[in-house]
């Protein structure tokens, strides 16, 4: 699997029933509106630990490969 930039982009992954509760509070009137909401997790992972921790959870075994931002950039611009 390719690690874009060696995978240190950073991430907070967040719990989908929280994720629907905060719809569900703005929806019903709950909270403010007109204002910015950031929903994240309590950890602060980076992307290569979000996919080793996925990767154990499935119990699969994959290559994570390093993949520099230039080549990744070259590629998309080819797509």
């Amino acid at each position: 699997l390719p690690l874009i930039g060696g995978g240190r982009t950073k991430f907070q992954p967040v719990y989908v029933g929280d994720v629907a509760e905060a719809v569900a509070r703005s929806v019903d009137g709950k909270v403010q509106g007109g204002r910015i909401y950031e929903l994240g997790g309590p950890q602060v992972l980076t992307f290569k630990q979000c996919m080793q921790e996925m990767l154990a959870m499935i119990d699969r075994k994959r290559l994570l490969v390093s993949v520099p931002w230039w080549v990744a950039n070259m590629q998309a611009s080819i797509l």
